[in-house]
């Protein structure tokens, strides 16, 4: 920085803003930048950067990456016929207390992670649990139900209940 000027600028998300900076000697002197801020991927469920993912209904398929982590779950998310999620290898997705994940007919969990680059899905704090991910939700059923072909490997899920404090996965 040039005297008498401060460097530091704290990103809080990824995107693209100007910077402009002002003479601190006189103020008719002035100039901007574009800045693209990109911030790394986070392997927790606290800080700044990643994707929120608010009460949403899906009705075309889904990827989460881990390039965007951590994914933020604050509501509900339905996946209706036609949508799907795909998780890929090192994705950490962060639910919120109660919040739950429903895959009706004809949609379907893909959650691929590798040995040494495992899928996380947890709650967003120690202190709290999520609701659960139900796979085929019996309410959305017609007919025969088809098979459900969800895959669910090298994954870690934790800190997930429901009412009765059992499985999250059901």
């Amino acid at each position: 920085p040039a005297s008498g000027a401060s460097g530091v600028v704290t990103p809080k998300t990824t995107g693209a803003t100007w910077l402009k900076a002002v003479s601190t000697t006189s103020g008719s002197v002035m100039d901007s930048v574009r800045v693209v801020v990109t911030l790394p991927a986070l392997n927790t469920c606290t800080g700044l950067g990643g994707t929120l993912h608010a009460t949403t209904t899906y009705t075309t398929p889904q990827t989460w990456s881990a390039t965007t982590n951590p994914h933020y779950v604050t509501g509900t998310q339905t996946f209706n016929s036609g949508a799907r999620l795909t998780l890929t290898p090192g994705t950490l997705v962060c639910i919120n207390s109660g919040v739950s994940m429903n895959f009706n007919a004809g949609t379907r969990l893909i959650a691929r992670g590798l040995p040494d680059n495992k899928i996380r899905i947890t709650s967003v704090t120690s202190s709290v649990f999520w609701g659960v991910i139900q796979l085929g939700v019996a309410s959305s059923q017609t007919g025969t139900p088809p098979l459900d072909t969800s895959v669910v490997t090298n994954a870690v899920i934790e800190r997930g209940s429901n009412s009765t404090n059992t499985a999250a996965l059901s």
